[in-house]
């Protein structure tokens, strides 16, 4: 824990972004700790806070965003792939499934 608060302290922007990017395109980072020790940081005077939450929301639009593109392009072989890296990969598709049947394409 006191190396996250460190890079925190020394990188934090660039730490927050990456790391809400990261979880926003599926990967399982723990954002909400990364988030956690900025807040701490802001709370110690390290950060800014309304710096801190606007990179935090740019990096979960960006993801979200680049998720969208992807999933428009690729579907299906995107969805596989981030359901690789799921704890149950079988279940994650079947939700998904189930999902885009009962809704439809976007």
């Amino acid at each position: 824990m006191h190396d996250v608060l460190s890079l925190i302290a020394h990188h934090g922007y660039a730490v927050v972004f990456v790391v809400v990017l990261s979880e926003a395109i599926g990967l399982p980072v723990p954002a909400a700790i990364a988030l956690l020790a900025a807040g701490a940081a802001v709370a110690s005077g390290a950060l800014s806070a309304p710096v801190l939450l606007l990179v935090a929301v740019l990096g979960m639009l960006v993801g979200d965003s680049l998720l969208f593109v992807l999933g428009r392009h690729m579907g299906w072989a995107l969805l596989g792939w981030l359901c690789k890296l799921s704890v149950n990969p079988e279940t994650c598709i079947l939700r998904s499934a189930e999902s885009f049947y009962k809704r439809g394409k976007i």
